[in-house]
C-alpha cells in the first residue's frame, strides 16, 4: 500500500489544522528499505493525551499511516475511547460500564466512537485500529464502522481469539494482540483466521517471527512498550508490517 505523504489526504474541513511542531530530534540513524506503516499508537500519546481529537489529529498530521484507538462500551450500549475502565474526575473514579456516554461526556472530554469515525472516515488512505477494551463488543463495533463505510481500513484488534467469534462472517481485517513475539502466536492466529498479530517488544526473536507470520500469510507488526527512539529505529531495523508507536513523526521520519 502506498505510504501516505506528510500531510496528505486532510483538506477536509473537517480535520484542518496547523502544522504541529515536535521537540524530538531526529538521530543520524537511517533505517533503509522499510516499507512499515506508521501508526500512532492512542493518536499520539507522546506528545497529546490519550485516545483525545487532538491525538487523532496530531497522527495524521504527523505523516502516520494509521492510528490505534481503545473502545470501552458504557451502561447504555454506546462506545467511548479510553484505554482504562474507569475515568478520573474531580468526584473520583467513574466506571465506563456503570455510566452512560452522555454520563461521561458531562464529566471529562471524551470522545465517542462514532465522533472519532466521523473524522478518520474523511482521511484517504489511512488504517484505523480498534482495540476492543470491554468483552463481547466486536460486533456491535463493526455495525458502527459500516455506517462509516470503514470495513476495508479498519483493524479489530483484541487479546483473545474468542473476541473474534461474532465476526468470523464478516469481511473486516482483524489483528491479536500479545506481550512477545512468538510463533505459537502466529499458530493461533492462523487457527482462527486471524489476519495479524501484533506482539508487544521487540526482541532478538521479532525478525523470525516475522518471517515465519509471512509464511503462513499472516502480517506482524509490533509495539515497543517503553517506546524510546532506540526501541523504535530496532523495531524498524527488522521491517514488521506496522509500527505501533507513541511518536510517529518520528517514525516516520526515520524511513522516509
Amino acid at each position: 500500500m502506498k505510504r501516505r505523504k506528510l500531510l496528505s489526504g486532510i483538506g477536509t474541513s473537517a480535520i484542518s489544522m496547523s502544522i504541529l511542531k515536535y521537540s524530538s530530534s531526529i538521530s543520524e540513524i537511517t533505517i533503509k528499505n522499510s516499507d512499515s506503516r506508521i501508526i500512532g499508537h492512542r493518536g499520539c500519546s507522546a506528545y497529546k493525551k490519550d485516545n483525545s481529537l487532538e491525538g487523532i489529529k496530531c497522527a495524521i498530521n504527523s505523516g502516520a499511516d494509521g492510528v490505534e484507538i481503545d473502545i470501552h462500551k458504557t451502561s447504555d450500549g454506546k462506545f467511548v475511547l479510553n484505554h482504562d475502565p474507569h475515568i478520573i474526575t474531580r468526584e473520583g473514579f467513574m466506571l465506563i460500564r456503570n455510566n452512560t456516554l452522555e454520563d461521561i461526556k458531562n464529566k471529562k472530554d471524551r470522545l465517542s466512537l462514532e465522533e472519532a469515525l466521523h473524522i478518520l472516515s474523511n482521511v484517504d488512505n489511512f488504517t484505523v485500529y480498534l482495540d476492543l477494551k470491554s468483552t463481547n463488543i466486536a460486533s456491535n463495533v463493526v455495525e458502527i464502522v459500516k455506517k462509516y463505510n470503514m470495513l476495508d481500513s479498519v483493524v479489530i484488534i483484541a487479546w483473545l481469539e474468542s473476541e473474534f467469534d461474532s465476526i468470523k462472517d464478516i469481511d473486516v481485517n482483524t489483528g491479536l494482540i500479545s506481550y512477545y513475539p512468538s510463533t505459537n502466536l502466529v499458530e493461533r492466529a492462523k487457527d482462527n483466521n486471524i489476519d495479524s498479530i501484533i506482539p508487544h517488544y521487540t526482541s532478538s526473536k521479532l525478525k523470525h517471527v516475522i518471517q515465519y507470520a509471512h509464511e503462513n500469510e499472516i502480517s506482524c507488526g509490533y509495539w515497543a512498550i517503553s517506546d524510546s527512539e532506540n526501541d523504535i529505529e530496532n523495531g524498524l531495523s527488522v521491517n514488521p508490517d506496522f509500527t505501533i508507536t507513541n511518536k510517529p513523526r518520528y517514525a516516520y521520519e526515520k524511513i522516509n
